[in-house]
């Protein structure tokens, strides 16, 4: 896969390539899911100490949580590989195998889902377009297979992994002996080797139809940038915004919340309808005064502080760095102030004032050997 260019939004920066003069397509989409916690280094999927490797995982239906169309696939690179991965593949199907058994086979009948020669050149989430998106039915377990086949070799790459406890990894690797992977079937052509482990995956996951926005065109780039506004149509909780040029080559920004203009309030609450609407169902349906799942703060400051009404670890908190630092989740549209005190006993006072949400941060410069704070959020 060629690499990308670049869009900006919320601080996301992606791949430039400054010849681009094209344009891509854009679109809200359901938020990425990340199959997998561990923090395990393991060389598969890109184990290129040997010619060819093959990895096919399970992954349960329970972790991946209801049925739409998955159209990327990306894996944290612990280490990037010693070179290029030819005919780098990944496919998809259905399984009703939850583990491998003692006698396990490589599986046929996939659905090819991208398919690239693809150059590792960092680490960190690399993330995986699909030229074909999976129709994923929510009900059976995901079965996904990775490999690649090189004519030489170098040194193997890892990939973040978690221990499962049980077999639901086969892998192998050979300099050519069996031919292309993509055609290793059965249980010895080649005999593969089981793992607990399970490479970490993010799935870009589309269930039901995209939010509307617009543009949904950037229109040129400009040396490899565009910069423009998009616009959000609907309100939306935990999406991604996702370009694509056509030819192969997608980037998505992170996971983030999309809240409406508060000047579309039915009832007239604070609140506006879409919010309403995606956290109690309809317009009128939330209950300003009453006291969200958290347990702490009233629906409206939910809303106005940006936090999920119906989650009870949704909370605005300052978190401590080094140095005196304070950090926090922003929110866009928001203002926040930092407020401060020596003595619980006594009025807090304010630090500082009118932070935007794009800051997110605040550093007291002037500290005492015992020091309190709370944070304060407001709308724009």
């Amino acid at each position: 896969m060629g690499r990308r260019p670049r869009i900006e939004c919320a601080g996301a920066i992606y791949h430039v390539l400054t010849s681009f003069e094209g344009s891509v397509s854009i679109a809200i989409q359901e938020a990425l899911i990340q199959l997998g916690d561990g923090t395990a280094d393991w060389d598969y999927p890109m184990a290129t100490y040997y010619h060819d490797a093959r990895t096919q995982v399970i992954y349960l239906d329970s972790e991946i949580g209801g049925s739409g169309s998955i159209t990327s696939l990306a894996l944290n690179v612990i280490s990037a590989p010693g070179q290029s991965m030819e005919d780098w593949t990944i496919r998809m199907r259905h399984t009703a195998l939850d583990s491998y058994s003692g006698s396990p086979e490589w599986e046929s009948d996939w659905v090819v889902v991208h398919q690239s020669t693809t150059t590792v050149s960092s680490t960190g989430w690399m993330t995986f377009g699909f030229d074909t998106p999976f129709e994923y039915n929510g009900t059976n377990n995901l079965m996904v297979d990775l490999s690649f086949n090189n004519t030489s070799y170098s040194s193997d790459g890892s990939c973040e992994s978690t221990d499962t406890g049980v077999s639901r990894s086969l892998y192998y690797q050979t300099d050519s002996d069996y031919g292309d992977p993509l055609d290793w079937t059965g249980s010895s052509s080649p005999s593969p080797d089981t793992s607990y482990n399970i490479p970490n995956i993010t799935l870009g996951f589309l269930a039901g139809e995209p939010v509307p926005i617009s543009p949904t065109n950037t229109g040129a780039f400009v040396s490899g940038v565009w910069s423009g506004t998009v616009t959000v149509l609907e309100a939306a909780s935990n999406m991604v915004l996702r370009a694509d040029d056509g030819l192969g080559h997608t980037g998505s920004t992170p996971p983030f919340n999309v809240l409406a203009s508060a000047v579309d309030d039915l009832d007239a609450d604070g609140i506006p309808n879409d919010w309403e609407t995606l956290y109690y169902g309809g317009s009128t349906n939330a209950n300003s005064s009453a006291i969200c799942s958290n347990g702490i703060n009233t629906v409206l400051q939910a809303y106005i502080a940006g936090l999920n009404p119906t989650n009870a670890t949704s909370r605005l908190m300052l978190n401590p760095l080094p140095d005196n630092a304070l950090y926090w989740s922003a929110i866009s549209g928001r203002v926040y102030s930092i407020w401060w005190t020596t003595n619980l006993l006594e009025n807090f006072q304010p630090l500082e004032t009118n932070l935007p949400w794009t800051q997110g941060s605040y550093t007291n410069s002037n500290p005492s050997p015992c020091d309190y704070y709370k944070i304060k959020v407001e709308l724009e």
